[in-house]
């Protein structure tokens, strides 16, 4: 850890979560928050390995916290459990939580990839007088001719977003958050046909649970490519503005600095060029995280067993699959020795009687996992074992990114 956030330095604190990959974002936020709120501190979970920390300990972070540094008694399981993303989402409970127990009276916490344009004094106040404070993806009815169409896709991902929240310290919160710490441990993934999309459809039904619920409803915070025909950008007196009001919040979600024509991945067909005079601080945004990957390059760190072999979603969906039982396994990341999880995952099922061209459990989780291979391959132990064999190696690492490595035994 470096430095440290006391609430000597105030009742209020901020806090950010990222790995390798948004690490360059988080630093970019924590210059935004310098820049607009210098009295703030900003916390950074880090949730790569420790050893991987050189150049993320210094300025903009008032602390960086390495999640090993936690003393969380399943972290192996944790982090194997969950893709990169699945983890960061899951840790926005722990440092709050940290902080908490810290003393601090308020924490908000600010996805990597938002961006500060100016105060957010506001937002602050407003969390002096509840107990757990959101922001709605929409603030009114939708209009135009794809209005139902975005509703339905806001109702599928969550109506509140993910990206900024705030607690004050007390029992509500921390009831909340120790509910919120299982549903995220257990069920954080995001499968929209099941209902699950991160933290978002869990805070649909969490902030029932607590009576004092703030909403935001400032349009200059939290806008993005859902909110932006609702919060067109514009600016006034050297401000830029959303809906015509100050923008304080923008959160690029989906960006990226290598592409920065396009607003997101996940709206293919909203251009940069849509934030009008925005898409200046759009083209200095990609500026500054290509600035910060320069500065702070990294490898990786939880995505590999420790042979070095790299770790397939789909080892993680099976791994999350299992519940409670993994506790066999011990560290997952493990590979030697007979109990180790890659074993398992390798070895063929109980009914898999051939013992030369069996299907490793690996391979009959893909197959299940998607209807067209269940179609393709409806016999995968009789007459469709030679296909499902072949397929794994002309088409299935490819499409799956799955390690040759991680063959089954008979097309190696």
């Amino acid at each position: 850890m470096t430095g440290r956030a006391t609430p000597e330095a105030g009742p209020v604190v901020a806090a950010t979560v990222a790995g390798r990959e948004f690490l360059p974002r988080a630093r970019v936020l924590a210059d935004s928050l310098a820049r607009w709120h210098p009295e703030l501190p900003i916390v950074l979970l880090y949730t790569g390995r420790a050893p991987h920390l050189e150049g993320v300990t210094s300025h903009p972070f008032t602390e960086v916290v390495p999640i090993e540094a936690l003393g969380l008694p399943d972290l192996a399981q944790r982090v194997f459990r969950c893709s990169s993303m699945e983890l960061a989402v899951s840790a926005k409970e722990l440092i709050l939580s940290l902080l908490l127990d810290r003393g601090f009276e308020r924490a908000l916490f600010l996805d990597a990839d938002l961006l500060l344009l100016a105060r957010l004094d506001d937002l602050l106040a407003q969390l002096e007088n509840c107990d757990l404070l959101l922001t709605p993806h929409h603030l009114a009815p939708l209009a135009g001719p794809d209005r139902i169409a975005r509703e339905v896709a806001v109702l599928r991902a969550g109506t509140i977003n993910g990206g900024v929240y705030g607690v004050r310290r007390g029992e509500p919160a921390r009831a909340f958050l120790g509910w919120w710490r299982e549903r995220m441990r257990l069920r954080g993934e995001r499968r929209p046909e099941a209902g699950l999309h991160h933290d978002q459809r869990w805070l649909d039904l969490g902030r029932c649970f607590v009576e004092r619920v703030g909403i935001v409803r400032d349009p200059g915070i939290n806008v993005a490519y859902w909110n932006l025909p609702e919060r067109p950008i514009g600016a006034s007196d050297g401000r830029f503005t959303a809906a015509g009001c100050p923008l304080r919040l923008f959160h690029f979600s989906g960006f990226d600095p290598r592409a920065p024509e396009q607003l997101s991945r996940h709206a293919p067909s909203i251009p940069t060029s849509a934030l009008g005079p925005g898409a200046a601080f759009a083209r200095d945004y990609a500026e500054a995280i290509l600035a910060a990957e320069r500065a702070a390059p990294w490898s990786d760190d939880w995505d590999r067993f420790d042979d070095g072999t790299p770790i397939p979603d789909i080892a993680r969906a099976l791994y999350r699959g299992l519940g409670d039982e993994v506790g066999r396994f011990g560290d997952p990341f493990r590979t030697a020795g007979a109990s180790a999880f890659l074993a398992w995952l390798m070895a063929p099922e109980e009914d898999d009687h051939d013992p030369v061209a069996f299907i490793p459990r690996l391979w009959r989780g893909v197959v299940r996992a998607r209807p067209d291979l269940v179609g393709a391959f409806p016999d995968p132990l009789g007459r469709d074992r030679g296909r499902l064999l072949a397929w794994t190696r002309t088409s299935g690492t490819r499409e799956l990114e799955i390690p040759e490595t991680l063959l089954p035994p008979a097309v190696r």
